[in-house]
């Protein structure tokens, strides 16, 4: 996979329950975090089953986006499943 040389600086927004009011909302929640000068999204395929990450598909000339692989959703909590088809799927999705 590679080392990441890059140092995060500046704001980032955390995208956990960036849907828990709807996609209009998210998007004015992302269009205030691009006026703020937030450069840096942290999200993962597990927020609202890879929703947050198809909704920024369209941010990604606006923010960096950071994201995380290797846990899957189980009911309220996220397990780790490191196996290789497993990461495999999360990049894809």
């Amino acid at each position: 996979m590679g080392t990441v040389r890059e140092r995060v600086d500046g704001c980032w927004l955390g995208t956990q329950h960036l849907l828990a009011r709807g996609e209009e909302v998210a998007a004015a929640v992302l269009a205030a975090a691009r006026e703020a000068g937030v450069a840096w999204v942290d999200t993962a395929d597990v927020y609202g089953s890879g929703a947050v990450e198809r909704l920024l598909a369209g941010w990604t000339e606006t923010f960096r986006i950071a994201t995380k692989v290797g846990l899957v959703a189980a009911g309220p909590r996220y397990l780790p499943d490191g196996r290789p088809a497993e990461i495999g799927r999360a990049i894809d999705a």
